[in-house]
């Protein structure tokens, strides 16, 4: 997968994209998954909290480009648990897995939901550039 203007976070709650660290397990709360042709795009919106830094993006969609393949498992909530990637949709995640190409990349939630993508771009929005409804 081609990451274009991001990278996931040592941490495995976050990205960073445009210098800034944007943590979604504590700042941001999950909106939405939506698949479109072969775009998937995931969205989210800057929790209310006291601990949320000001400056960051009030939402961030992330878009997925030609996928080749798309899971969601079980119920997903607000809370991103973690994320990370797995070299087979039916493989545990484990957080140390080092990034192949041709793995997929899974969002982990609270409750024990799952999203799991395989595509070859990836891109972040934080200025609503993209398509992202």
């Amino acid at each position: 997968m081609e990451i274009l203007d991001a990278s996931l976070t040592e941490d495995h709650i976050g990205i960073e994209s445009e210098g800034q660290y944007l943590d979604l397990h504590n700042c941001y709360n999950f909106v939405k998954c939506e698949k479109q042709s072969d775009s998937v795009y995931l969205h989210w919106r800057k929790n209310d909290g006291d601990w949320v830094p000001k400056h960051i993006p009030s939402t961030v969609c992330m878009r997925f480009d030609l996928v080749d393949s798309f899971q969601q498992r079980g119920a997903t909530s607000e809370t991103l648990e973690e994320l990370g990637f797995i070299d087979d949709a039916d493989a545990d995640y484990n957080p140390s897995h080092i990034y192949q190409p041709g793995d997929f990349l899974v969002f982990r939630f609270t409750h024990g939901g799952e999203i799991l993508i395989k595509g070859k771009r990836f891109s972040v929005d934080l200025a609503r550039r993209l398509t992202c409804s």
